[in-house]
């Protein structure tokens, strides 16, 4: 469940210090089996559990390495007797106590590496811990020692004389033993150790304080309970240092664990019981100042052992004087004896010949420890601009969901280390490498912990990652791009490439802003882009857009979700796309933002179908603070959207057959051009809107993924095609009358530089090339330089032999309410539609609307109101509009529309039970004008007025 090492909590994480010293984060690690944890946040430089980390050889002193660092967890296990923790002795015994425990030391250690990666830095690690007499076994995370030890007896077999009783050797002493041997010291260059031995597991550990001699003489505390106990002439005794402390939950220090190891020497003279002290016959010159420094020793100990022998080599037989047993110690490789190791043997009289375990007389054994375990943590360097700053090059630990979770739901679990190491990607790779992508009892999910994700590279999923949920554990799972890496999220945070059956749940997106190489003065902010992906399932994700830098002309060009191609089987559930501050209409001297939380158009690419929404469903969502909440325009099928939120955006709701809007232009050729007839300007306004315009020309130059800008058709047009063919519906045809229309009538959403030419009226006005190249040139604005790329895009008509999906349209439940403030217009605010629904005529379509709330304050332009809808539906020939409540705030604008765009159907239609407040097309269809639409609805209506509430 949890493999050789992991974490459930993102434990022992390493954090920024300073002066090449840094922390290392609270939590738990599991490793080979054994738990620990820390509860507090610690320093490399200040660890409790390595108090004598001046004595160890492991331990590196803060300053400038010379190469990388690899920083692992070595965990040491330890004797604990109730001399060091006085809270194991048991007062009823009123003296000597043989209680114990054993604790699990835990070091963070540095050890060079050359390598960037955790795979070569274990490499590395191993070589250093085989030199060490070490050796590490990745299935355990032990680091097992190579030192062996073989016990035989001392003695001669088979005597000269016959006479003589034959010498069978065995155990001497007269009591029941437990003798303990341990490596002291190996010398590396000479080949020889020093070793010592005692009785009784060598338990005899004193608590002593010394002065500052060179031998110091030390004052033992306890006293030795009786003589056999008091240290002798000749014994060995080793002085040791604190290595952990022992505190109690509440923070009190109890005691401290003694060391390992320290020097031996021997005594040259007896203890005195009278004063209580024994002098320490300090092999060295004088005692390193810190075991008499208690800031830096708080408690000082020594273990007096039996005795001391030095100078012995590998495969020479030893004898322990006064017992009888020879030992023989060589080692499993071709490394050294480890200092510490220990054996623990049990001898008795009674049984001379036997020791306990028997295995040590029948072939070398390894130590019985000290235990040890190594859980690699991270490679990190260094940077050193000015002060010395952490960098993680990669994590090295593992991640689990804590098993009291739904850890069996999660197939991988992701961290935001992995963002920091760059192995996202791998990850999932990994994970999904070697499985049936099509076969849904394959289906995996991908969890993302707390944390916010810093990504280098977008995470792209493709065909291979089908059947996948990528979804967050719980709350607060960010992602955002790192910083410096922003220019590789120009298609967005996340990817998705013809993989089918993909949920994404749960995920704060922090949108990066791209500039877009294409457009000067716009920058891009993509969430999720998907192409050609089927059953894609986008649930309770939070799309957060960035503010433009006001100090700058460029705008940003903003989707959360925008799908290219194929898109069957959509579901769009419960998520939130926001921008705070809402987004404004124009500010002298900068582009205006344009914020759209799904946006659906057609692309200018051969390798990818023409867009497609079918069995779609986008429910529940909050569009708050942005340019339009959902932008289609595509061939429909069935799409229901309902339960919606949008509010303080320019526009609403806006669902577009891609025919209907190619064929618009020649729809409305003279509606135009005459002026006072409002109800064509109207009906069409939706489909010349600007923000529409915007995203159709971002659309068609902006190459999918998988593409480069040299694959696509046409990617920045410069001038106008030469290849129109006289009636057909072209996109170029189309594309000039909205630029033209946009230019003439929407100027509060266009922006102007000082000293630029106004937008020109016609093609031939428009400069050619990119404004600003030539000095005498006036510079171009980023609105001109839509509308010239916007004529020289071209479309290809539909094929009449493909059959087409038929529209069944439901919006239900929605509420949606339009305006922004536009600082050019005088504060006011504008707005787009709240719902504009435009379909191909001459097909069965449906549409039902009902109990939705659509609002908008109308469109002002300085003193002139122009005629945008709250709401349109065009070109459906079943529409049922039930509950809803619409209006404008703007009594010249038109509250609904409803109207038909060809002659082949007659279309059916029921209105009931609304409020709307304004003026609808409706209400003239008893005498209409000459220029009215071309068709009224043959429904009789005449009494459609009692059955709704209509406000003037």
């Amino acid at each position: 469940m949890i493999g050789p090492a992991g974490t459930p909590d993102n434990g022992y994480a390493l954090l920024g210090g300073k002066d090449y010293d840094f922390y290392i984060g609270v939590g738990s690690m599991y490793v080979g089996g054994i738990r620990v944890e820390l509860d507090n946040q610690i320093t490399y430089s200040d660890q409790p559990d390595w108090l004598d980390h001046l004595d160890d050889p492991a331990w590196v002193p803060l300053g400038p390495p010379a190469d990388n660092e690899h920083v692992v967890l070595v965990i040491e296990e330890r004797d604990v007797t109730a001399i060091e923790d006085p809270a194991l002795r048991e007062p009823a015994l009123g003296g000597p106590d043989g209680a114990a425990r054993t604790r699990l030391l835990q070091h963070t250690q540095r050890l060079p590496a050359a390598a960037t990666d955790c795979a070569d830095a274990l490499t590395s690690d191993q070589a250093l811990w085989a030199n060490q007499g070490l050796e590490f076994d990745p299935t355990t995370m032990r680091l097992d020692s190579m030192s062996r030890l073989h016990v035989t007896w001392q003695g001669t077999p088979n005597q000269p004389n016959p006479c003589e009783p034959t010498s069978t050797g065995g155990y001497l002493g007269a009591e029941n033993q437990l003798i303990r041997i341990q490596v002291t010291e190996v010398d590396t260059k000479t080949g020889t150790f020093d070793l010592v031995w005692g009785y009784d597991n060598a338990s005899f550990l004193y608590r002593v304080t010394a002065d500052a001699s060179t031998d110091p003489v030390l004052t033992l505390k306890p006293s030795p309970v009786d003589d056999y106990h008091r240290p002798r002439a000749g014994q060995a005794v080793q002085l040791l240092r604190s290595a952990a402390t022992l505190d109690t939950t509440d923070g009190t220090t109890e005691g401290y664990v003694a060391s390992a190891d320290g020097p031996v020497a021997a005594l040259t003279a007896r203890y005195d019981p009278d004063a209580g002290t024994v002098q320490f016959p300090n092999p060295n010159a004088a005692l390193p100042a810190w075991y008499t420094d208690p800031t830096q020793t708080p408690q000082l100990y020594l273990r007096v052992w039996e005795e001391q022998i030095t100078g012995s080599t590998l495969g020479t037989p030893i004898t322990l004087t006064g017992t009888g047993i020879q030992i023989t110690l060589t080692t499993a490789g071709s490394g050294p004896l480890h200092v510490g190791d220990f054996w623990s043997i049990a001898v008795r009289p009674n049984t001379p010949t036997e020791v306990y375990p028997d295995r040590y007389l029948l072939e070398p054994q390894p130590p019985e420890g000290p235990r040890l375990w190594a859980c690699p943590l991270a490679v990190i360097t260094w940077d050193v601009p000015l002060d010395p700053v952490l960098a993680i090059k990669e994590d090295c630990r593992r991640h689990f969901e804590p098993l009291v979770d739904c850890a069996c739901c999660c197939t991988l679990h992701l961290h935001p280390s992995d963002a920091r190491a760059g192995r996202i990607q791998h990850l999932i790779d990994q994970t999904t490498a070697g499985r049936s992508a099509t076969d849904r009892s394959s289906r995996l999910t991908i969890c993302l912990t707390p944390g916010r994700y810093e990504l280098q590279q977008p995470i792209v999923l493709q065909a291979q990652h089908s059947n996948l949920i990528l979804r967050a554990c719980s709350d607060g799972a960010v992602l955002a791009a790192a910083a410096g890496s922003e220019d590789a999220f120009v298609q967005g945070l996340i990817v998705l490439i013809e993989a089918s059956n993909v949920t994404i749940s749960g995920l704060e997106l922090d949108l990066p802003q791209v500039p877009l190489a294409a457009i000067a003065d716009v920058n891009t902010a993509i969430g999720i882009r998907p192409v050609n992906c089927a059953t894609l399932e986008i649930s309770d994700c939070l799309f957060q857009f960035g503010v433009g830098d006001p100090t700058t002309p460029s705008g940003v060009f903003g989707v959360g979700v925008w799908p290219v191609g194929s898109c069957i089987g959509f579901r769009m559930r419960d998520n939130q796309f926001r921008q705070s501050p809402p987004v404004t209409g124009n500010t002298q001297g900068s582009t205006p933002d344009a914020l759209y939380g799904y946006l659906l158009m057609p692309i200018n690419s051969t390798n990818t179908p023409s867009a497609s929404l079918a069995d779609a469903v986008i429910t529940d969502n909050v569009f708050d603070g942005i340019s339009a909440g959902i932008v289609v325009v595509a061939e429909l099928g069935t799409v229901r959207t309902s339960h919606n939120t949008i509010l303080r955006s320019y526009g609403g709701i806006w669902i577009l057959d891609d025919q209907a809007q190619s064929a618009v232009g020649g729809q409305v050729r003279g509606a135009i051009a005459e002026q006072g007839v409002i109800d064509r300007a109207a009906a069409t306004s939706g489909s010349l809107d600007p923000l529409l315009l915007l995203a159709n020309v971002i659309a068609w130059i902006v190459p999918p993924p998988g593409s480069s800008p040299s694959q696509a058709d046409n990617p920045v047009p410069t001038e106008q095609p030469t290849n129109v063919v006289a009636g057909d519906h072209t996109r170029h045809e189309w594309i000039t009358k909205l630029a033209k229309a946009v230019e003439a009538q929407f100027t509060p959403l266009k922006t102007t530089t000082s000293g630029a030419k106004p937008p020109a009226s016609t093609e031939a006005d428009v400069t050619p090339g990119i404004g600003g190249e030539d000095p005498a040139t006036p510079k171009e604005t980023p609105f001109e330089q839509l509308l010239r790329l916007a004529r020289g895009l071209t479309w290809a008509p539909p094929n009449p032999g493909i059959r087409r999906r038929q529209l069944q349209l439901r919006v239900e439940h929605n509420d949606v309410d339009c305006g922004i403030v536009d600082p050019s217009a005088r504060l006011q605010q504008v707005s787009g539609a709240a719902l504009y629904v435009l379909v191909t005529p001459g097909f069965d379509t449906s549409a039902v609307l009902d109990a939705n709330r659509l609002h908008i304050p109308g469109l002002v332009q300085g003193a002139r109101v122009l005629g945008v809808p709250a709401a349109s539906v065009l070109g459906v020939t079943t529409q049922t509009i039930t509950g809803n409540i619409i209006g404008t705030a703007n009594p010249g604008s038109y509250s609904l529309i409803v109207a038909e765009l060809a002659d082949e159907r007659v279309p059916r239609l029921s209105i009931t039970g609304n409020v709307i407040e304004g003026p609808t097309n409706l209400q003239k269809l008893s005498n209409p004008p000459a220029p009215q639409l071309k068709r009224p609805f043959q429904t009789p209506l005449d009494t459609w007025l009692p059955l709704n509430t209509v406000l003037p």
